[in-house]
């Protein structure tokens, strides 16, 4: 189960972005909305161009890395933020794995959407590795959760840019199926971006115009009062900022 994600200078995202999945914060309007006290349900809304697709494009990274899916359809391979002058863009997944026994930190750093820097992988607080590819050798390493004191050279011999140590390790299976690194291999795999073509036309007359923008004034205001209510992290608004003003007519409706 994915517990934390963050990303730095990927896209319109150039400071770092977070998202605490265990920040359920006393909510209850729905039950199925949390699984193991973790948000396994969340809508992502705002105004056209604030970020919502670079977002899942950030979530969805983890599979671009570890199977080569090319789910983001990409017209280019440049993913850092244009107004940084950092080009690299570094990537944090956190999990919980085997009943919350287990907590692992995934960390890479990409020079654009193939080419790996940098990749760590941490279990309950200890390195397992962590590989610097301009280098092209481990910075770290521990040898308890693999059979071969010999894999780590075996790698290097073999590696490139845009092959991370996680995604050898299971093709090859050097790690058992039980793994952590099977466990996060197939929760990447698992991962289903869906995209909207561009060219897809819905015709609707002025009435249904009016009628839908009636219903997402309303849906707005119900996860405004939502937010408010539950103080969750379970929304998520990308858009400017409430006003004072805003507030009190929020606390009123909500005290109504």
């Amino acid at each position: 189960m994915l517990k934390h994600f963050r990303v730095n200078n990927f896209k319109n995202f150039k400071d770092d972005l977070d998202i605490d999945f265990s920040d359920v914060n006393g909510y209850k309007f729905s039950q199925d909305c949390i699984t193991n006290d973790l948000i396994g349900k969340m809508i992502i809304y705002g105004k056209n161009g604030s970020g919502k697709t670079n977002l899942s494009k950030a979530l969805c990274d983890l599979k671009e890395t570890l199977t080569m899916s090319n789910d983001m359809k990409s017209n280019h391979s440049f993913i850092s933020n244009a107004n940084s002058n950092n080009e690299i863009t570094t990537f944090t997944y956190t999990f919980l794995f085997n009943n919350k026994k287990d907590k692992v930190v995934y960390e890479y750093q990409k020079t654009d959407l193939f080419n790996l820097t940098n990749e760590v992988l941490n279990i309950n607080g200890k390195i397992i590795y962590s590989y610097d590819f301009n280098k092209n050798r481990f910075i770290e390493k521990s040898e308890d959760y693999f059979h071969n004191s010999d894999i780590f050279s075996i790698y290097q011999k073999n590696t490139n840019p845009s092959l991370p140590f996680v995604r050898w390790l299971v093709n090859n299976g050097a790690v058992e199926k039980s793994s952590i690194f099977n466990k996060m291999y197939d929760y990447a795999v698992k991962i289903t971006q869906i995209f909207t073509p561009a060219n897809a036309l819905i015709q609707l007359s002025r009435n249904e115009l009016d009628e839908l923008d009636r219903n997402v004034n309303d849906l707005e205001d119900f996860f405004t009062i939502m937010i408010y209510k539950s103080g969750s992290a379970v929304v998520y608004k990308y858009r400017e900022e409430l006003s004072q003003d805003d507030i009190d007519i929020i606390r009123e409706i909500c005290l109504d």
